[in-house]
């Protein structure tokens, strides 16, 4: 046994054993301790019993905390679940890691991770997370022999977005404990994530209250899973022999400050977040009152395990947790998601011992000791203070090594989803030094709100194109300066048939967000619908030099190279959508008229059978395969004889008929 492990086991035998949890019969399992860290999505600190709630949701991380070291203040870097967990994993601030947005960005390549680190020292490691936002794609699952972000058990959802996509706990901690099966004795790093606080909700028969489901019950029944992890643990000898970490990503707005969710915002309720340590080497009962940003977890953790780095930008925890007292730490904390979906201005903030300054339009300072929650703005009345915290951070800002985000390459169906969502998809979120001259995110909630069911009901196709109209010009009204709502506009004219009238408000679209490949696209989608050809190339062409991978904007320009005669082209950029995109029923189509051009029903047949397959009563494809049926009977090796047009097959559309 080495001196590590002999100074770990003694520190557990210097403070006495107790709680539910106490690990007992663990057995030796390598030189240094196994590794749990669980990352509680969207807990708020005032929602856990260790935190002061008193509706007993949390016994299972209440009884960790007292047998493990609680910081009562601890704060997030970002109210977004892929930026704070790439601060968790490298602890880097969101600017140096450059995982700012979730969906849009990715961590780069050459950023190291705590996962990397310690699959290199010998450790077994293991990722099981229950959401979308951190699908390998994302770039999190480097160094880990297993990443489990399989969401064939995913919750079905009323209105379809990639980003909100998640499976309930207790199947990512099935996958856990299987994992756990196949390890032996050998030592591990596993990170379990559980989404289940976050919005929507589910009901877990907890009763009449949880019927819908609630934001308490799904609470309950995420420290549910919590608590099999380590009941498993001890059943297996272990427990006592792993560092356990608990953490959240962030909080919940909850209607605080007018947010329900998170994200936009910087307020008290999504940044301050539960931090929980226990295991080898760690106080018991204690309770760290120095405020601490949660970027110090990555450094504590390898601290803990003799692998601490001499990184001058973090701070291991570990003297709080043998029972020393430390300095508070400034907390650094930014959202760009306000420029990114509205083009509103991004928020930074910086929370001290005694202060909270939030930087956007309507600067923010709120006094700590008397308003932690935030309500009584004192940026007017304490300019003296004001100026001294944004020196503070801009301080900070100016030490940053910032790193340009490298963009995520989603599908085409998360790029629709995302640009449903708001987002400007595939664009860089650089912010214009021009912030302090955009709208302040807090005086536009309302916007937001009426944004949102907008989305909601165009989603859920629970509005008709004169009302969704109606309300896209009053958002435009409201808010000219947002990309998507001007896009609002431009799509309920073309639902009208008016699609002359849309043109100008994509053309807006493509203004107001020139790199944004899907505002090229529909404008240039309708352009050639209007037998504009030459002009919808230029925008086509222009959306897949921005996305190469969009596959509507390659059906675009299969139906522009269709109108100029060209067919075998339009027939290769129908296929190159279909491999980008395979369940993708309007390629189909559209490849289908290809091969009826050139006298091909029965390759036609194919295509528009497999069309029908992934739109099951779709009537362009039950029509024009009718029409096939009419002239050619059944099924045909046989080119069709040539000199029949398209338009004298039965049902069969013209090209300015052909759907998109």
């Amino acid at each position: 046994m080495t001196a590590l492990r002999r100074l770990a086991l003694s520190a557990v035998a210097l403070v006495a054993c107790g709680g539910e949890d106490d690990g007992a019969g663990a057995r030796d399992v390598g030189d240094r301790p196994d590794v749990l860290l669980v990352t509680l999505d969207t807990l708020r600190t005032d929602r856990v019993g260790a935190y002061g709630h008193e509706g007993g949701a949390t016994p299972r991380l209440d009884a960790l905390a007292a047998r493990g070291t609680l910081f009562e203040q601890a704060y997030s870097p970002a109210p977004m679940t892929l930026p704070a967990h790439a601060s968790l994993m490298t602890g880097l601030l969101p600017p140096e890691h450059g995982a700012r947005v979730n969906g849009l960005h990715r961590l780069a390549d050459d950023v190291p991770t705590l996962a990397e680190r310690l699959s290199a020292e010998g450790f077994r490691t293991g990722a099981f997370v229950a959401a979308f936002v951190l699908d390998e794609q994302f770039g999190l699952a480097r160094g880990f022999d297993v990443y489990d972000d399989d969401l064939t058990d995913a919750y079905e959802q009323v209105v379809s977005e990639q980003l909100s996509v998640y499976r309930p706990g207790e199947h990512v901690v099935d996958s856990a404990l299987a994992w756990l099966d196949s390890l032996g004795d050998d030592p591990f790093f596993a990170w379990v994530h559980l989404y289940d606080a976050h919005f929507p909700w589910h009901p877990h028969g907890g009763g009449d209250d949880d019927a819908a489901g609630t934001y308490e019950g799904e609470v309950a029944y995420a420290d549910a899973q919590l608590g099999r992890l380590l009941d498993d643990l001890r059943a297996r000898g272990r427990l006592d022999d792993t560092l356990v970490v608990v953490v959240a990503d962030h909080g919940e707005g909850l209607g605080d400050h007018g947010e329900l969710e998170h994200a936009y915002l910087l307020d008290e309720e999504v940044l301050h977040v539960p931090l929980v340590i226990a295991g080898p080497g760690v106080a018991e009962g204690a309770r760290v009152p120095s405020l601490v940003p949660t970027e110090d977890v990555q450094p504590t953790l390898l601290d803990l395990l003799g692998l601490a780095d001499d990184d001058a930008r973090t701070r291991s925890l570990v003297p709080a947790l043998r029972g020393a007292r430390i300095e508070h730490r400034a907390s650094y904390a930014e959202t760009d998601l306000p420029w990114t979906a509205f083009r509103w201005a991004p928020q930074r903030s910086l929370t001290t011992a005694d202060w909270t300054y939030v930087r956007t339009p309507q600067l923010e300072l709120y006094d700590r000791a008397t308003d932690r929650a935030g309500y009584c703005n004192l940026a007017e009345s304490r300019k003296d203070v004001l100026a001294e915290l944004e020196r503070a951070l801009s301080a900070l800002e100016a030490g940053f090594d910032v790193r340009e985000s490298d963009v995520a390459e989603v599908g085409a169906e998360e790029l629709e989803q995302l640009a449903a969502l708001g987002y400007v998809a595939g664009v860089a979120t650089d912010v214009p030094d021009h912030w302090r001259e955009l709208a302040d995110v807090k005086q536009r909630l309302a916007v937001k709100a009426r944004a949102a069911e907008l989305r909601r009901r165009v989603a859920e196709g629970a509005i008709d194109p004169r009302e969704r109209l109606e309300l896209a010009m009053r958002l435009v009204e409201q808010s000219p300066e947002t990309p998507a709502f001007h896009d609002h506009v431009g799509a309920a004219h073309a639902e009208l048939g008016d699609l002359a009238a849309a043109v100008p408000w994509y053309e807006r679209v493509v203004e107001l967000a020139p790199t944004d490949a899907g505002a090229h696209y529909a404008l240039g989608d309708t352009l050639q619908l209007l037998g504009r050809t030459a002009d919808a190339r230029t925008h086509l062409e222009m959306a897949l030099e921005l996305d190469p991978g969009f596959a509507p904007a390659h059906v675009g320009m299969g139906n522009v190279f269709r109108d100029e005669g060209r067919v075998d082209l339009a027939a290769g950029a129908y296929s190159e959508a279909l491999r980008l995109r395979p369940d993708y029923p309007e390629a189909f189509f559209n490849r289908a008229v290809t091969f009826l051009d050139r006298g091909l029903p029965e390759r036609a047949r194919a295509d528009l059978e497999r069309a029908l397959v992934r739109r099951p009563g779709w009537p362009p494809a039950e029509r024009m395969l009718a029409g096939i049926g009419a002239r050619h009977g059944g099924a045909t090796t046989e080119p069709a004889a040539t000199g029949a047009p398209l338009h004298d097959l039965a049902g069969a559309p013209t090209s300015g008929d052909v759907p998109r």
